[in-house]
């Protein structure tokens, strides 16, 4: 061989790795490499010695011997046997190269360095095993067990699970929505990927919620208080008393404010500790409340009315005339919006001189919600419709129905993407915000 070959340049490339049929058959993986002779490609014939070791320190392996190998360009392939120890323990082996010319018998002239082998533990596709310990995705399993918590299957037919499998005292309430209870055999302890949702217990009558960053808040309007829970896992952290039916429920960075809809004031409430800082009176019967960055509304149903409370000390500030029963309100970053019972909105201008107008909703029916999605204003009424309204003058640009069988819509709320509608009897309406095409349908 020219003395001038000095270094093989390789790549490894398993093509393919099988297991021949007959048992005395061993693995078998294809090593391609390229040759430099003299630094440009070797052509020509060469004996291959292909060394498997099973540290790169060994001083010797399993020699594979291939003679009058042809090399084209450089390039060259041979289909190196070997026993399951590489292909199938999941650690680095090493492979050692040598080379010598063809039609000789002369010592080979080892290169450097040895070649680390790594293994892949993955299948593209496997028509039938008889054991795995790990399956990225298993069209069929059949006999044994799957163990581990499930929460990464998907796809699974509950008819498949074989009587007996999945006890009466894993199976929890609520864990799936009612129109699918006969799939409710797949509800073991830990199948979180099939919870839509989950029911925690609070105070009497929940009306309000809100989220402080940390804990989430409800406002009990039977049981005159207010829950704070984990929201990871439902837990109650603490229950506060407020005034009389509270409604309404907002925080503004540091305090819980509740509006009291029977004892017709506000509460305030240290979020971090569940301290009452104050109570204060507003209008008749308060029942929805907003935070617009420096002071809170609180819509005064009975009185037709908003009062604007200072957050620092929880004086009034201002009290504006709005529409007939206004009983929501949002604020768009410029505008309060409030949705009044008497089939209008009325926008209120928070910052310089304040200014207000009311708008009609006609006969699209009595505001019972109202959101802000970004660009627009969306009120709600009783009778399902949701008006798309153009804040920079309060005109309808459009309106859908929320609903196809007349439930009396009650809440509305934009997650980003879509709307989302409660009803009367419990249903919710998740709805494309573009048309509000019904995308899907759930009952609480």
């Amino acid at each position: 061989m020219n003395q001038k070959m000095k270094k093989l340049a390789f790549l490894i490339i398993l093509i393919s790795i099988f297991v021949v049929a007959s048992s005395g058959q061993a693995y078998v993986f294809t090593y391609q490499g390229k040759l430099n002779d003299g630094g440009s490609p070797a052509n020509g014939l060469y004996d291959i010695r292909i060394t498997q070791l099973e540290a790169i320190d060994q001083p010797t392996g399993t020699d594979t011997v291939f003679e009058d190998v042809q090399v084209t360009n450089g390039v060259f392939t041979v289909n190196v046997p070997t026993g399951a120890l590489i292909l199938i323990e999941n650690r680095l082996r090493f492979l050692e190269i040598a080379i010598r010319p063809g039609n000789s018998t002369g010592a080979f002239n080892v290169l450097s360095p040895r070649q680390p082998v790594n293994m892949v533990p993955y299948a593209g596709r496997s028509a039938s095993a008889a054991e795995a310990n790990y399956a990225v995705n298993a069209t069929n399993v059949s006999g044994g067990t799957v163990s581990g918590n499930g929460a990464g299957i998907t796809n699974l037919n509950g008819s498949n699970i074989a009587l007996g499998t999945v006890g009466p005292e894993q199976l929890a309430p609520n864990l799936i929505d009612a129109p699918k209870r006969n799939a409710s055999l797949l509800a073991s302890k830990r199948w979180d990927v099939l919870r839509r949702w989950r029911t925690f217990p609070v105070g009497t009558s929940p009306h309000g919620i809100t989220f402080d960053g940390k804990h989430i808040w409800t406002a009990n309007s039977g049981s005159n208080n207010i829950t704070k829970l984990d929201p990871t896992d439902g837990s109650i952290v603490g229950t506060f008393p407020v005034g009389l039916n509270p409604r309404g429920i907002v925080y503004d960075g540091s305090n819980i404010w509740v509006a009291n809809f029977g004892s017709n004031n506000v509460s305030r409430i240290r979020a971090s500790d569940g301290s009452n800082l104050g109570t204060y009176s507003v209008g008749n019967n308060p029942v929805a409340i907003a935070f617009d960055g420096t002071d809170v509304w609180v819509t005064n149903s009975a009185s037709n009315s908003v009062t604007r409370l200072s957050t620092s000390d929880g004086s009034v500030v201002e009290t504006i005339d709005v529409g007939v029963g206004p009983v929501a309100i949002v604020f768009d970053g410029y505008y309060l919006w409030t949705a009044n019972t008497g089939n209008s909105v009325t926008r209120i201008q928070v910052t310089g001189v304040s200014s207000f107008g009311t708008f009609s909703l006609g006969a699209l029916g009595n505001g019972t919600g109202i959101e802000f999605d970004g660009t627009h204003i969306y009120a709600l009424t009783q009778l399902g419709n949701v008006v798309k309204i153009k804040p920079s003058d309060g005109s309808v640009i459009s309106s859908y129905l929320s609903n196809s069988v007349g439930l009396l819509a009650r809440s509305i709320l934009f997650d980003g993407t879509s709307l989302w509608v409660s009803h009367g009897n419990g249903q919710i309406h998740k709805l494309r915000i573009s048309d509000g095409a019904l995308l899907a349908e759930h009952t609480a």
